[in-house]
């Protein structure tokens, strides 16, 4: 039971989150899942960011469409 503890946790306040109706659930899916198909209309991931491949520019472009996280690809070409 030990080892199942922090996955019962969680899922047990995913219920409690949706049942007060602050969950938005694309976003949870997305968290579980990544991203379903290409972004085809994003911007070019940064050339000199080597540590960042097409994928996980991908996923950072399909977060940054969810209103919670608008502009975190333009926090990370401007950051890295």
């Amino acid at each position: 039971f030990e080892s199942h503890k922090p996955m019962f946790s969680f899922s047990m306040c995913l219920k409690i989150l949706t049942g007060e109706g602050n969950m938005d659930q694309a976003l949870l899916r997305f968290l579980l899942t990544g991203p379903t198909k290409d972004v085809k209309d994003g911007k070019q991931k940064p050339a000199d960011a080597t540590w960042l491949d097409d994928k996980m520019w991908n996923e950072v472009l399909t977060l940054s469409q969810y209103p919670a996280f608008q502009g975190v690809e333009d926090a990370i070409i401007a950051d890295h």
